[in-house]
């Protein structure tokens, strides 16, 4: 009994982490950026179309040109 129960488990695991990344690879087909942590956003800012923003204490340099630019102090 015990080993039917965690082979239903591992496979309700396996199944739960597939569909999540799934989830996340084809929103749409587009691929999904990354933000980055970084200890200083000083060459970030000096991009084209970038905007240093403060949100919920924490600092973030956003792209909306280049999203590949996202990133968060900390």
């Amino acid at each position: 009994m015990t080993e039917a129960r965690s082979a239903r488990s591992s496979e309700r695991r396996r199944a739960e982490s597939n569909s999540e990344t799934m989830c996340c690879a084809s929103v749409s087909g587009l691929h999904r950026t990354r933000m980055k942590v970084r200890s200083s956003l000083k060459s970030l800012k000096n991009q084209p179309g970038s905007q240093v923003v403060r949100r919920r204490g924490r600092i973030y340099g956003i792209n909306k040109q280049n999203p590949r630019f996202k990133a968060r102090q900390g």
